[in-house]
This record gives structure tokens, C-alpha cells and sequence, in this order.
């Protein structure tokens, strides 16, 4: 009878012992899933900083080019006025 009671208690242990190892298991492969999730958040957060930073320089030089051109235009006629 004890031989038996200890042969259930061992194999109730090593239920409860895989039970465990598997939860521990189970817990890391959700921790890596989340972490890689993160991690993909976080650089399509940085691409889009990029591209917001980018299209912000884009525009700028686009209204410096434009008022430039502007500058241009306007010492041209000017120049062209004071010839007559």
C-alpha cells in the first residue's frame, strides 16, 4: 500500500512538475510573441517618424525653392522696367 501510495504522490508530482513546465513554457513563448510585437510597433513608429521628417524637409525646401523663384521673377521685372 505505501508502495503504491508513493507511486501516486511521485506521479501526481510529476504531473504537477510538467503542469508547471509547461505553463513556464507556454508564459515564455507569449512573452517572445508580445516582445516581437513590440518591437515591430516600434520601428514602424520610427518609419513613420522618417517619412513625417522627410516630408517636412521636402515641403520646406519646396517654399524656399518657390519663393526663390518669387525673388527671381520679381528682380527680373523690376530689371526690365528700368530699362524703358
Amino acid at each position: 500500500m505505501k508502495t503504491l501510495t508513493a507511486l501516486l504522490l511521485f506521479t501526481a508530482f510529476v504531473s504537477t512538475s510538467q503542469a508547471c513546465d509547461d505553463f513556464a513554457n507556454e508564459m515564455s513563448n507569449q512573452t517572445v510573441i508580445m516582445q516581437q510585437q513590440l518591437n515591430q510597433q516600434r520601428a514602424t513608429a520610427w518609419e513613420q517618424k522618417q517619412a513625417d521628417y522627410q516630408a517636412n524637409i521636402n515641403a520646406q525646401e519646396q517654399i524656399r525653392q518657390e519663393r526663390n523663384n518669387a525673388y527671381q521673377t520679381n528682380m527680373i521685372l523690376l530689371d526690365g522696367q528700368t530699362k524703358r
